[in-house]
């Protein structure tokens, strides 16, 4: 079942989750006014609407903080991996101003890295037993920077900012490996989830006499809720799921850096 929510379309997967989720509540709002008159709801019309209210706005606090929070994180955790590409374009360009030899091996090493990015790493960042693919080329990045000396004292300025960018940019890498796995907890999913079975549950219990019309209030709200906890889920999911982070910036990338050496050789 994830793994069909994962290669499905999010139109295609919350419809399906919302139409069973009305289903449910229908059926269920069928057998509860089947077995109880209407004038016994009508009764306590007044108690289940207090309580009703009462419940949807602790509810609604709840779900409001957890769709800001998850919002939150996939916005945080794709930046991240946004300044990842950017960082190594510029590494690319500052490589222009050391020797030839220096200059194309982090070229070279900054290239392999990104496409190891694209080929290797991405499929893997939801498996939690799968350690980086890229880890051995920012290990040989390092090596290129340790070995080399820079002369002048130009390239000493450009060196050392160099070394702060990669420096920058293995942070990033860290932080995109150490929040690959971060999620909702099982105690607030309990939470959302009972949440919402209690709200729609309190629907059952108002005396409104026409029965299409509670039917519909009753789809209404569920169709919604199920929505948002459909939204919470996938948004929670960062690199699995129907709108997982894609690595496009990596691809990108090195479309530039394929931009870029086209420049460089039409120049010479």
């Amino acid at each position: 079942m994830s793994s069909f929510f994962s290669s499905s379309h999010w139109l295609i997967s919350s419809t399906i989750v919302v139409f069973f989720s009305v289903l449910v509540t229908v059926l269920t709002l069928f057998t509860v006014r089947k077995k109880t008159a209407i004038e016994k709801l009508k009764k306590n019309h007044e108690i289940a609407g207090l309580t009703l209210s009462i419940i949807g706005v602790l509810y609604s606090v709840i779900l409001g903080f957890t769709v800001v929070n998850v919002q939150e994180r996939y916005n945080t955790i794709n930046e991240s991996i946004h300044l990842e590409a950017n960082l190594l374009a510029d590494l690319y360009r500052d490589a222009e101003v050391f020797p030839k030899p220096v200059m194309e091996s982090i070229q070279q090493g900054i290239k392999k890295y990104a496409l190891s990015m694209l080929n290797e790493e991405w499929d893997s960042m939801n498996d939690t037993k799968t350690t980086l693919a890229s880890e051995k080329q920012i290990e040989e990045l390092w090596s290129f920077y340790y070995k080399f000396s820079p002369p002048t004292e130009q390239q000493k300025i450009w060196y050392a900012a160099s070394i702060d960018k990669l420096n920058k940019l293995n942070d990033a890498r860290n932080f995109r490996y150490f929040n690959r796995n971060d999620s909702v907890s099982s105690m607030l999913w309990t939470l959302l989830i009972f949440g919402a079975i209690l709200t729609i549950s309190m629907l059952f219990f108002l005396g409104i006499e026409n029965f299409v019309i509670h039917t519909i209030v009753c789809a209404l709200l569920t169709g919604f809720l199920s929505f948002i906890l459909f939204l919470i889920f996938t948004l929670d999911r960062v690199f699995e799921g129907p709108e997982k982070i894609q690595p496009q910036a990596f691809k990108e990338i090195l479309e530039l850096f394929e931009e870029w050496e086209k420049i460089q050789g039409d120049n010479k």
